[in-house]
């Protein structure tokens, strides 16, 4: 998988601004997410042929087109973009009884927390 993004571990302070962390969280989300429901796009019918660990390359065309800063610490097991792509979201819905919409607010409260950590240690 090609990396075309920033990794966190190569971050600065001023790479950790608001909008610069924001900005591509939001974009990722409109783009591959239905705001009805909020689901990814074509969810529905995507769940009902759904097998475990199909469309893989579903998840890396999430991952490769996500413009903001990639987790790459190791503390989080997927980074934002392959825990908000279809397969990902389907696995957790139909085998950890997770909804989509948990999946995708747990997602942005994981990814925030890492950008607050790399924040921190570029502080103190």
């Amino acid at each position: 998988m090609k990396i075309i993004h920033k990794l966190l571990s190569n971050c600065t302070l001023d790479d950790l601004s608001f909008d610069k962390i924001t900005n591509p969280l939001v974009k990722h989300i409109r783009k591959f997410w239905n705001w009805r429901g909020l689901k990814p796009k074509g969810y529905k019918q995507y769940l009902e042929n759904y097998q475990d660990y199909q469309d893989m390359d579903e998840l890396i065309e999430s991952v490769e087109k996500f413009k903001g800063i990639e987790d790459d610490t190791g503390v989080c097991s997927f980074s934002f973009p392959y825990r908000v792509s279809k397969p990902h979201v389907a696995y957790d819905d139909t085998n950890q009884g997770h909804d989509p919409l948990s999946v995708l607010i747990s997602s942005c409260i994981t990814y925030g927390m890492l950008i607050e950590q790399k924040r921190t240690s570029l502080t103190t």
